[in-house]
Formats: structure tokens, sequence, C-alpha cells
């Protein structure tokens, strides 16, 4: 009778480090932000906030207003929370087929 040897397998996300860039941190306002929330100001974006290839990457200054960046975060917030929900129900086995989710997809940055 063949004895097996029990070994302790280590995954591997564990073994390797994680690396995540973020450049909204260093996102800088062009012209100062106004005191009401539907004029514009300009944000210029950190130089790797766009990856191109074969084409122009987009202007790194971008006009916005108060209201403007509000929707957008709540519009992100909406979706994220209807992506666990649609997770939640398809663990519960409540959806069928696949479920393709976009949680945790963040930009890895590659050296």
């Amino acid at each position: 009778m063949l004895t097996r040897i029990a070994t302790r397998r280590v995954p591997l996300a564990r073994t390797l480090a994680r690396g995540l860039q973020t450049s909204a941190d260093t996102t800088t306002l062009a012209t100062p932000p106004p005191s009401s929330s539907s004029q514009p100001f300009k944000l210029t974006l950190h130089e790797d906030s766009f990856q191109a290839f074969r084409c122009d990457k987009p202007s790194l200054e971008v006009e916005v207003t108060k209201d403007m960046l509000v929707d957008m975060y709540t519009q992100m917030t909406m979706m994220r929370r209807m992506e666990m929900a649609a997770d939640a129900l398809y663990k519960a086995k409540l959806i069928r087929g696949f479920c393709h989710l976009a949680i945790g997809q963040v930009r890895q940055r590659s050296c």
C-alpha cells in the first residue's frame, strides 16, 4: 500500500507580491475650484493615467464641475453595489449560467 505524503501548498497569490498603481492621488487642480457646484474648473491628471496602443492619448486636462464629480461617484458606487448583489445572487444559485463581474478588476502595473 502506498502512503501519500500530505504537502502543504501555499496559494500562488500569497507567494507573489501584488502591485497596485493609483494615480488618482497625483491629480492636481489646474485652476482653483469655484464656490458654486455648477461652475467648471480644470483638473490635470497624472501622466500615467492612460496607456495608448496605436492611438493618441487623450488630453490630461479635464474640465469638470463639482456636480459632475458627485454624479460620477454616485454612479460608480451604484454599479459596485449592483455587482455585489449580483455576486451574492449568483453564489446563492439564483442566477443561472455564467456571471462575469468586474469587482476587483484593477489595473496592475507591469514592470
